[in-house]
């Protein structure tokens, strides 16, 4: 079997990144696997013996639409693959069902998220949907979201992101009263409400001892800054700016709780990160909610935009320490039973033979 992906993740062109490291393991299950990257110059990488990643070139991304299309025509004619992965269900996926259809190959469109919603995106979105032979979602509340396009339940393959973790040793957390250390690992971008949490926060009894360290970077970052001075939160609230794997090994180390506020979320890698720390998540009610994320048993699940039960949430984690000790013992449980690498990449490979014409 040869796979085509069509894929906007530049890092895959950093040979010793971890998703180009990722990518390498489709050798190990497929005849080749060859990636095409919009970027802006021309590239060729070869991760393994079978897997290869090109880059399209062009200055801008409308220049790169056509050399992205121009570069996997090519391939696609110079020797036959059996199904074309493309990573959304815009850009990638219009290119996608617009070669597979003329070179008689597969097309699986994979759901990450269902953010941005715009008249235009909506329709190019679900159009490609439709088209698609197989659909690939990140969890089951996708799925719904898909089947509701009117997409049959067999043409739709759940493959959760395999994040690779293990339970981290002393992640069994002595926690007694006292000041409570919360979190956020997060771009800094509208869709993850991070002014949420500060807001929530606000209302809290000025007695109860806490911390929140913020930990990313993005264009909401000045605001944010802002805010919390408005507030005046700037003995409580610090930005770390992003982390490198050892930093932020540390900040999940020292924390108690992470906070997971998005509007909408395609998965939410960061909440199993911070789980093989023995770090539970209030989170809202979107992503990994309800599969992973169980509201009472491995950490606390909110409505979206819902100010006072974050409040409330957090209030608790702060009050009840044997509540927080039970959803770290719990959350560390559900780390350890997560899928193993092997069993995701079976998923992969059935989404893909679902996809074969």
């Amino acid at each position: 079997m040869k796979i085509l992906s069509l894929s906007l993740d530049t890092k895959i062109l950093e040979k010793n990144s971890s998703v180009a490291q990722r990518m390498a393991w489709f050798g190990g299950v497929v005849d080749m696997y060859t990636i095409v990257v919009p970027c802006d110059e021309k590239k060729e990488i070869t991760l393994s013996d079978n897997v290869c990643v090109f880059g399209s070139g062009g200055k801008n991304k409308i220049i790169q639409f056509f050399t992205l299309f121009r570069l996997a025509k090519k391939i696609l004619k110079e020797g036959k693959y059996g199904v074309i992965t493309t990573q959304d269900p815009f850009f990638t996926g219009l290119i996608g069902v617009l070669l597979g259809k003329k070179h008689g190959s597969g097309i699986e469109v994979q759901v990450h998220g269902w953010d941005k919603e715009t008249f235009f995106r909506n329709i190019l979105r679900n159009w490609t949907i439709r088209q698609a032979n197989g659909v690939r979602v990140v969890s089951n509340r996708m799925k719904q979201k898909v089947q509701d396009l009117g997409v049959m339940v067999q043409k739709i393959t759940v493959v959760p992101i395999y994040t690779n973790v293990q339970v981290q040793k002393d992640s069994t957390k002595k926690i007694v009263p006292g000041k409570r250390r919360f979190i956020t690992v997060s771009r800094l971008v509208p869709v993850k409400n991070i002014a949420l949490q500060l807001q929530a926060f606000v209302g809290l009894d000025s007695t109860l001892d806490w911390s929140l360290a913020i930990v990313g970077d993005g264009p909401e970052r000045d605001m944010l800054e802002r805010r919390v001075k408005e507030l005046g939160l700037e003995e409580r609230v610090s930005f770390l700016g992003w982390c490198d794997n050892e930093e932020l090994g540390r900040v999940y180390g020292g924390a108690d709780c992470l906070l997971l506020t998005s509007n909408s979320e395609g998965w939410g890698r960061v909440v199993i990160e911070a789980g093989s720390y023995g770090v539970p998540t209030i989170m809202t009610d979107v992503g990994l909610a309800g599969e992973v994320v169980k509201d009472g048993e491995n950490g606390v699940v909110v409505a979206s935009n819902d100010t006072s039960a974050l409040r409330s949430a957090i209030e608790r984690v702060i009050l009840e320490p044997v509540y927080l000790k039970k959803l770290s013992a719990g959350v560390l449980e559900t780390v350890k039973r997560l899928p193993t690498k092997e069993e995701v990449l079976e998923r992969y490979v059935e989404g893909w033979k679902n996809a074969i014409l």
